[in-house]
């Protein structure tokens, strides 16, 4: 996991690791948090519901669409996980996740939320890099 500078940005030679539950410092944020969780989707109540899940729970949250402009904002952001919304749009996820990872816009593992996370769709997905899939919760439960 990267190591916080002052200024948010991850310390010269930070590298990412395993998400892990201590507290770090989150930049502007007025108190600590958990973790900054960067959130792909194209569906923007989903991403909204998944920010507020996760904020209630203590992690920092920013949420963005598929394009560009999710790229950008994990270069800015510098988050310590990427979620990749999978359930509308697969296909547009895994592109989306493969240039995150193309564009090298941080070093932080990136992950598929599925509702039906298969045994092929999991190997489908860390052939294309990504470092793993999850459970999506459904909206109903968020």
């Amino acid at each position: 996991m990267p190591a916080w500078g002052k200024s948010g940005a991850p310390e010269p030679g930070a590298r990412h690791g395993a998400l892990r539950m201590g507290r770090i410092a989150c930049g502007a944020a007025p108190a600590p948090c958990l973790a900054r969780i960067l959130i792909l989707s194209e569906d923007k109540s989903r991403s909204r519901e998944l920010s507020q899940l996760l904020r209630r729970q203590g992690y920092a949250t920013s949420t963005g669409d598929f394009s560009v402009a999710g790229r950008k904002l994990a270069r800015d952001e510098h988050p310590d996980l990427a979620l990749i919304d999978g359930n509308k749009a697969p296909e547009k996820a895994f592109k989306a996740a493969a240039g995150l990872i193309e564009a090298e816009a941080g070093h932080f593992p990136v992950v598929l939320l599925a509702e039906d996370p298969s045994p092929s769709l999991r190997r489908n997905c860390l052939a294309a890099g990504l470092d793993d899939i999850v459970c999506a919760p459904a909206s109903e439960t968020i």
